[in-house]
């Protein structure tokens, strides 16, 4: 189901009521409004007040691999988009490493450059900070499938 707002600026704006991710058109970015009153020969309006409407990130995961085999590697590849044009702030990244993995060292990359993430107690964690409006980034990271039972105890902040 879809909300509408009219919005008398921009023309009509909506967003979705479901886990999808819209693309930037489908953003509404803010929601303006002005009060009239109208009388006996006379008609007043108000100021126009606004407020900007944050949606949060949308976050896509994929693999490269549908099957492998112990030893192999499997690349994950995580898309984080700002769906809207005003910036997101304090975003952190959180990703469990699968039971059975290790981490790959050094294969940690954001936008193409290897970065440092904190390992700790079978998590990936990496500070993004802000996501400039409408940007996306990429992460990349890979583990190697080293067999059941095996736990990721690496550590390393």
């Amino acid at each position: 189901m879809e909300q509408w707002f009219e919005n008398e600026a921009r023309g009509c704006a909506c967003f979705k009521n479901d886990d999808s991710c819209p693309g930037f058109e489908d953003c509404m970015c803010k929601v303006e409004n002005e009060a009239s009153v109208f009388g006996e020969d006379m008609e007043a309006h108000s100021n126009r007040v606004e407020t900007r409407i944050k949606r949060p990130p949308c976050v896509e995961k994929f693999v490269d691999k549908e099957k492998a085999r112990l030893g192999e590697e499997l690349c994950y590849t995580v898309v984080i988009k700002n769906p809207c044009p005003h910036e997101l702030h304090d975003l952190l990244f959180v990703d469990r490493i699968p039971k059975g993995t290790a981490f790959v060292p050094g294969s940690f990359c954001v936008n193409g450059k290897e970065v440092k993430p904190c390992i700790e107690d079978g998590k990936l964690t990496h500070k993004i900070g802000r996501l400039d409006g409408c940007e996306e980034i990429v992460i990349q990271f890979k583990v190697r499938l080293v067999g059941k039972g095996h736990c990721c105890k690496q550590h390393a902040c």
